[in-house]
């Protein structure tokens, strides 16, 4: 085999040829993260003390792909291998910026194909390996204007039973699941309140946009686990509009008698973004009360015989990103004095 100028290089007082394997972290729709350690010795010091093939890296002392092992062991020739120290400059994956989860680790021996070998089809080695952290979600949320909102926040802690060994620093085994809370960028168009949790792995704050302001606002927040890990920021995206009015009432058609449909429309509204209409129909006594017909929640109603003595009306509720409001029709007691039996019963 004929070596590339500049491939035997020396590292930590030995030789090393470079580029002879790759590891990196796959993200999905970004460039992959690779290690910058690219020389690896070229011989075996040792064979296995088990008497095994060494095919993974596995910590000395520690159960295989346990970060609390110091000394990772990896070889070229089968039963054989060298020690690779946590120590060693280079021997990991900057993973800074990525959201914690479940990534792909890939290990490709001879990327470059600059060794000759009867074939490359088991060059790659592809295994789940989890960065845990937290993570924080982003939140669309509708406010109406000049109306303080609370506006409620989450995260998780992802793999928090999985051991983490920082640099140079402290170990830590399973934590508990509580997360803190942190405005990164406050709002350009609002003010707001403190930040109060309501769980494990969520909080609230109220939003109050400044007097007259419709549009669309924006906050950034993060959160910290018990670990010190920070997630990467979360946005907070605020509508802020005006809630429905009802500019005129819901009106009811259709003939007041048994086995008959009435049939609403909502009436009139004002309000900013699009509206959409529920309905409930209500049953009203002699004495002007009314109470909710049970599983009457459409914009059509049949008259049944348990009405009969009573008048009707529907109460309508618009709702949109910025509200709600609800507005009830005239009885059909304004339009016939009671419910009759049918066509030629009587009134």
């Amino acid at each position: 085999m004929r070596i590339p100028n500049g491939r035997l290089i020396i590292e930590v007082g030995h030789g090393h040829y470079e580029n002879a394997s790759l590891y990196e972290i796959l993200v999905p729709g970004e460039p992959s993260r690779a290690t910058a350690k690219i020389g690896f010795c070229m011989f075996d010091t040792f064979p296995d003390p088990n008497g095994n093939i060494p095919t993974s890296y596995y910590g000395l002392g520690a159960n295989p792909c346990e970060p609390s092992g110091s000394t990772a062991q990896m070889g070229i020739s089968r039963g054989w291998g060298d020690y690779y120290p946590r120590s060693i400059a280079n021997q990991w994956i900057v993973v800074t910026g990525l959201h914690a989860g479940a990534y792909t680790l890939r290990s490709t021996v001879n990327p470059g194909r600059e060794f000759i070998e009867a074939t490359y089809d088991d060059n790659v080695l592809e295994e789940q390996r989890v960065i845990t952290g937290a993570t924080a979600a982003d939140v669309t949320a509708g406010v109406a204007t000049n109306t303080s909102t609370p506006i409620q926040l989450s995260g998780t802690v992802e793999s928090r039973d999985v051991q983490v060994v920082f640099q140079n620093g402290p170990t830590h085994n399973t934590i508990g699941p509580t997360l803190n809370f942190a405005v990164l960028g406050p709002p350009t168009n609002g003010q707001l309140g403190a930040m109060s949790p309501t769980g494990d792995t969520t909080a609230q704050l109220t939003y109050t946009p400044n007097p007259g302001f419709t549009g669309t606002d924006t906050l950034t927040y993060e959160t910290t686990g018990k670990r010190g890990l920070t997630s990467n920021p979360a946005t907070v995206t605020i509508n802020v509009g005006a809630p429905p009015v009802n500019n005129g009432a819901p009106t009811v058609s259709g003939a007041a008698a048994v086995d008959e449909t009435l049939n609403a429309s909502p009436g009139a509204w004002i309000g900013d973004g699009e509206l959409t209409f529920g309905y409930h129909w209500q049953r009203c006594d002699q004495a002007g009360t009314c109470a909710d017909v049970p599983s009457s929640t459409g914009p059509a109603y049949l008259i049944e015989s348990d009405d009969v003595g009573s008048t009707l009306r529907v109460l309508a509720t618009a709702s949109s990103l910025f509200g709600a409001a609800a507005a009830e029709s005239a009885t059909t007691a304004e339009r016939r004095a009671r419910l009759g039996r049918g066509a030629g019963g009587a009134d």
